[in-house]
């Protein structure tokens, strides 16, 4: 069983009144700084959205089919359930770039279901392919995101064609 961590508390944005509630004079301008500061450096990455670029020239990259957690001999997938029959051109979250399983008896652990790792059938997942995907190889979800939320997002707006994200939806 997987074990929950609890949210990290950030204490460097405290107030001067936090710290001393009888000082009711409010933040100074030095934690105002401080908490400036300890946003900027919380601001995801596109690493939040689980983007992946391709390794060298792989073919049918972000697919069941080159990915670590396929049992090809079944086929199904490692974290799936064995009811769920899965075909090398169809794409999860989970994805890791790996030699498939080769093992046909190795029984799939059923640790997740489809909608909870965004099992999608049929479908290059790509950035290419994405709604959110715009001539000058730029994002527009990206874009949108660091506008909308700049406190939040810090994301590289750049993508390659043949990268993907958890945030894939096709056109």
């Amino acid at each position: 069983m997987r074990k929950i961590q609890e949210p990290v508390r950030n204490t460097v944005t405290r107030s001067i009144a936090e710290i001393n509630p009888e000082n009711d004079r409010g933040p100074s301008v030095g934690d105002q700084q401080e908490t400036a500061e300890a946003e900027t450096s919380q601001r995801r990455d596109r690493s939040a959205l689980g983007y992946l670029e391709p390794k060298g020239t792989t073919v049918g990259f972000a697919q069941c089919g080159t990915c670590g957690l396929f049992i090809r001999p079944r086929p199904r997938c490692y974290v799936l359930s064995d009811q769920l029959m899965v075909d090398e051109d169809d794409s999860c979250t989970q994805y890791f770039l790996g030699d498939p399983i080769d093992e046909p008896e190795l029984e799939p652990m059923n640790a997740a279901t489809p909608q909870e790792v965004g099992f999608i059938r049929d479908t290059n997942t790509r950035c290419e392919n994405c709604v959110s995907f715009a001539d000058d190889f730029s994002c527009r979800l990206f874009q949108e995101l660091n506008a909308k939320l700049p406190g939040l997002f810090n994301l590289d707006v750049g993508v390659r064609p043949k990268a993907c994200c958890n945030a894939f939806q096709p056109q």
